[in-house]
């Protein structure tokens, strides 16, 4: 199985199934397949004390250390991107009419 999904992922075709399975689920709401609207949100979780020094950060907003997640989403909450870095780092979104992407900002 996971041979597959090896090449799959390496090959794109697990991103091509994601992408027809969202329009899909899209259009069944009567939705255009590309959204025009998305919801950004990011929250700071605590890390457990064993986690690796690099993979962790003190957030400077609520002060407190772990990892911050972000994601975004369509207005019917299907999930479009997700990223998950140490709580030290800002992230920013930019965005263009074909794609989304977070942009992880560390300080060094």
């Amino acid at each position: 199985m996971y041979y597959y999904f090896g090449l799959w992922r390496d090959d794109g075709t697990s991103e091509a199934i994601h992408d027809v399975l969202h329009w899909q689920a899209r259009e069944m709401r009567k939705r255009h397949e590309d959204p025009t609207t998305v919801v950004l949100d990011s929250q700071t979780v605590r890390a457990s004390t064993n986690a690796p020094a690099e993979t962790t950060g003190l957030d400077p907003g609520k002060r407190s250390p772990g990892r911050k997640r972000g994601f975004t989403t369509d207005v019917i909450g299907l999930f479009i991107a997700v990223i998950v870095v140490a709580a030290s780092c800002t992230t920013t979104f930019s965005a263009s009419p074909r794609s989304t992407r977070w942009q992880p900002a560390c300080p060094p």
